[in-house]
């Protein structure tokens, strides 16, 4: 449970950074990381209670203990991209040339 706990954490950080990457605004890009970690996170709570058989008790502490974590990795991602400086993709060159 714990494994894949920090597996979200780490794929909302990355959702935040690809997010503000591709232009999003830090709160959009924050906010669609959250989501997807709590959808994430609800899919692994659900599955280690149906599939696991763990009491429900015992999942909704670290549960809820990732999501926290991952909202947090969500907005770090996010602040970071829109720190780093975006670099222009290199021009290939066509053997046409620019004609199209």
């Amino acid at each position: 449970m714990f494994l894949i706990a920090g597996f979200v954490i780490l794929v909302s950080g990355y959702v935040g950074f690809a997010a503000r990457r591709e232009g999003q605004s830090l709160e959009h890009a924050s906010l669609l990381a959250a989501l997807s970690a709590a959808v994430l996170q609800a899919i692994v709570s659900g599955g280690a209670v149906w599939l696991l058989g763990t009491p429900l008790p015992h999942v909704i502490e670290p549960a809820i203990t990732a999501w926290a974590l991952a909202c947090a990795a969500a907005l770090s991602g996010a602040f970071v991209a829109g720190r780093c400086p975006v670099r222009e993709p290199i021009a290939r060159w066509h053997p046409w040339g620019m004609a199209a």
